[in-house]
């Protein structure tokens, strides 16, 4: 094969099967650490034993992949990491596992570090060609003031230059820096930063520019594809929105997880995050921002009760003996966490 697995100094560290989500569906990975570099490989559907992956796999050096650390229990199984081909989203059978790929990966980069040869500013270069992993954990438009909900995969849209999801109407296109500035998908935020690069001139580096007729054109993508650059851009038709700071609700999160939201008889399988000022939101994938139901718990009390499928928090008014809301929390580090965090407010 193309791969030298005997190449001087290189150990094989890891190798696991594992899912990757493209946004449109799961599909099996065999992925594999080595002391310099990891592989993904697609499995084959092939009968034949001899052939268990496709012939074409990526090899990526460790020196220029980056991969995303959530401390989130709910993201205790997920890895995310960015390549200078595409992001990806792995998950993994246990916690276990992802802790160790993780700590084995940041463990040889750090040694990589060490070698005879190795340049920091190489490095650099290469890394801002990093793609964005893939924001696949929201139902609806990460942009403010939008919140589109997502009615199927088809209406969902990923930003290539940051990754979240958009709709139809917050989607646009401008030439991406991480893709040899070739016109790519880019929501209204990374649209507005890109065209005002392009207007003050510091987009494109002068060596890819050339001028005809005292039009701007530039080269673009691997092939150097010569191009109008005025024709790289195509304006989101919901135009100045934000996006929603991820990071930022990290920071503004008191607790975060699954639960059972109770209405009657019926329970409804999502999220709870309550944040920093005591804003209780309801909502029904991992990354959502628009509420379901959210209420302010800094005048409620709660009575926790066990049942055989876990434990119920039930919220009501100060004052107000009849239940306000309830929701059931099944897993028992989630139990430990609700416990803690509504400690002020028990009954």
């Amino acid at each position: 094969g193309r791969f030298d697995t005997f190449k001087k100094a290189r150990k094989l560290l890891l190798q696991e099967k594992v899912w990757s989500h493209n946004g449109i569906k799961r599909q099996e990975r065999y992925i594999v650490l080595f002391t310099d570099c990891l592989l993904v490989c697609r499995l084959t559907n092939s009968k034949d034993p001899g052939s268990t992956f496709e012939k074409n796999f990526y090899e990526f050096d460790l020196n220029t992949i980056e991969i995303e650390i959530d401390h989130f229990r709910e993201y205790e199984k997920t890895l995310k990491v960015s390549t200078t081909e595409r992001g990806f989203f792995f998950l993994f059978k246990n916690r276990k596992l992802k802790t160790d790929w993780t700590n084995a990966i940041l463990d040889s980069q750090e040694k990589m570090k060490t070698r005879i040869g190795f340049n920091q500013k190489a490095v650099e270069a290469k890394k801002k060609f990093l793609k964005a992993v893939w924001v696949l954990e929201s139902g609806e438009c990460l942009m403010e003031q939008c919140s589109e909900r997502f009615k199927s995969v088809e209406e969902r849209h990923q930003c290539r230059r940051c990754g979240l999801s958009i709709c139809s109407m917050c989607t646009g296109l401008a030439p991406v820096s991480q893709y040899l500035f070739e016109k790519q998908i880019v929501c209204p935020d990374c649209f507005k930063e890109i065209h005002d690069d392009y207007v003050t001139g510091t987009l494109f580096p002068e060596e890819l520019k050339m001028s005809k007729k005292g039009k701007l054109y530039v080269k673009t993508g691997k092939r150097e594809a010569v191009m109008d650059a005025e024709k790289l851009f195509k304006e989101p038709k919901k135009r100045d929105l934000k996006k929603f700071d991820l990071e930022e609700r990290k920071k503004d999160t008191k607790a975060f997880g699954l639960v059972f939201l109770r209405s009657g008889n019926t329970e409804s399988e999502v999220y709870a995050w309550l944040k920093n000022d005591d804003r209780l939101v309801f909502v029904k994938q991992k990354l959502d921002f628009k509420p379901l139901f959210e209420r302010n718990i800094a005048n409620h009390v709660v009575r926790r009760s066990k049942e055989s499928r876990g434990f119920v928090f039930a919220f009501s008014k100060k004052g107000m003996s009849n239940v306000d809301f309830s929701f059931r929390v099944k897993q028992p580090y989630s139990i430990k966490k609700w416990n803690t965090v509504l400690a002020d407010h028990f009954v």
